[in-house]
């Protein structure tokens, strides 16, 4: 069984690190992790980036591929929420984030197609 999201981070440090989940969630509060995935299907899909630690003191610098760049995901905002429409179509997304004075952390998710089925929404 292939899983329907991946997020692949780096790793976690003190002020620094990304860590993810992906709506729908199957729980709440969500959990975040190094690696995040969500067997449930959605046509439009949400990732919720973070980083791990942040201060006020800090800024941090976004940026996406496979997605366009939310204006929510700004130099005062240390997380960033994605929404991915991947109705029919899989979605590869990788947000890069630099942290001031820490460094630069990425982390990638797949986001695997929706399609209706006999029951409802399914994987396609």
């Amino acid at each position: 069984m292939t899983s329907p999201v991946t997020a692949v981070a780096a790793t976690a440090q003190v002020g620094g690190g990304l860590q993810c989940t992906v709506y729908p969630y199957w729980s709440y509060p969500p959990v975040y992790a190094d690696s995040c995935s969500s067997p449930r299907p959605s046509y439009n899909s949400t990732v919720h980036f973070k980083v791990v630690s942040p201060s006020p003191a800090y800024t941090y610098s976004w940026s996406m591929s496979g997605a366009p760049l939310p204006s929510t995901c700004t130099s005062t905002s240390s997380t960033c929420t994605v929404p991915v429409n991947n109705r029919s179509v899989d979605r590869y997304v990788t947000a890069t984030v630099t942290v001031s004075g820490v460094g630069q952390f990425i982390s990638e998710a797949w986001v695997l197609a929706a399609c209706p089925g006999p029951t409802g929404t399914e994987f396609c």
